[in-house]
């Protein structure tokens, strides 16, 4: 055997124990494997990603993940599957990895957790019964309203367990993500996501399926708030992801914030954020969240509480600034430090406004 097959074998060895066997083998130059990026990895038997053996360059035809064989083995590979593809194909050059594009993130998929069962179907089991339990006393949601979002859950293994699991869908009908809430109060932490080195919530958003940015959107904080109000996106977080953003002023989309009314301040720095990218802003002032007027209110008065969104004034920020530390100070305000602290809100506000007017 030539020096150059017997080369050929040990890389084609060195990538089907990272990717299992191809759908080709043999003496071939085209080899077929299943892709393992994020976009990719829970494809079966696709085979998306070709590598040709001659100039060891390999491209994905869905993800358009590409480069050469070494940055392949690098990316999935150990150090060994490196130490060795180096000693048979040294490197010519130094290579880095390719930054994804804001727009690999529509395509990203992401698998359930472990043990995943969906509630709309009944089960005698003491889990089934307590998320169900949790669901409809502590949520108010019906089985319907359970069986419409795909709500599933967990039991007693994996590292989701004890979990009522929320599934984002993307705008191809795939699992993106999936937000993971205790039905049992001594489970800790209370929310959880895939795993970050799988799919970080700033990487996606979520139930992109189901929102047309071409109509006003609404920008709530969770995945419950969410599913209170028609076209809404939950942040996952204190602030929009990059990708929610960019995806609102492609569209250039008229924003609704509903944020809990203790996010008074992330309120004012979203609402600015977003109308410096020249997006019409509005906010909606909700005693305690949106869930919680939704379950104690009613569809019908979260609709009309809705209708009241309205623009943010210099007014109304410092009548809920002066509240809000009157009662934190138990009527015995700063009035000093309060002017102090308005001032500099206001110069940072009138700066921010100038600079993009």
């Amino acid at each position: 055997m030539s020096t150059l097959e017997n080369n050929k074998q040990i890389i084609t060895s060195i990538l089907e124990r990272i990717f299992g066997s191809p759908k080709k083998s043999g003496d071939i130059k085209e080899y077929e494997f299943n892709c393992k990026s994020r976009v990719c990895r829970n494809d079966e038997d696709k085979y998306n990603l070709a590598y040709n053996s001659q100039n060891h360059i390999f491209h994905c035809w869905k993800c358009k993940y590409k480069g050469h064989v070494h940055k392949l083995v690098s990316d999935y590979g150990n150090k060994d599957d490196l130490d060795r593809i180096s000693l048979v194909l040294p490197r010519k050059k130094a290579f880095k990895k390719e930054e994804r594009s804001e727009e690999y993130n529509d395509m990203i998929s992401c698998a359930l957790p472990e043990g995943f069962k969906y509630m709309s179907k009944k089960s005698d089991s003491k889990y089934y019964k307590a998320a169900l339990r949790y669901m409809t006393k502590e949520r108010g949601w019906d089985l319907d309203k359970i069986k419409k979002h795909n709500l599933g859950y967990t039991e007693n293994r994996g590292n989701r367990k004890y979990r009522v699991v929320f599934p984002s869908y993307n705008e191809y009908g795939q699992i993106n993500y999936y937000v993971g809430r205790t039905y049992y109060d001594v489970v800790k932490p209370s929310y959880m996501g895939p795993p970050k080195e799988e799919v970080a919530r700033t990487e996606i958003i979520f139930n992109s399926k189901n929102v047309n940015f071409d109509i006003p959107v609404f920008l709530v904080e969770g995945v419950f708030d969410a599913a209170c109000i028609y076209n809404s996106v939950p942040m996952l977080g204190k602030e929009p992801a990059n990708v929610i953003i960019k995806k609102l002023v492609e569209h250039n989309t008229r924003v609704v914030l509903c944020l809990d009314e203790d996010a008074l301040y992330d309120s004012i720095e979203i609402y600015n954020k977003l109308s410096s990218y020249g997006l019409d802003v509005y906010f909606v002032e909700i005693p305690d969240d949106i869930d919680e007027f939704h379950k104690a209110n009613g569809k019908q008065a979260t609709i009309e509480l809705l209708k009241t969104c309205r623009k943010l004034d210099f007014q109304y920020m410092f009548q809920k600034f002066a509240l809000k530390e009157s009662v934190k100070k138990r009527d015995c305000v700063d009035e000093k430090g309060l002017k102090s602290e308005w001032e500099k809100m206001k110069s940072e506000i009138l700066k921010d406004q100038n600079e993009h007017s």
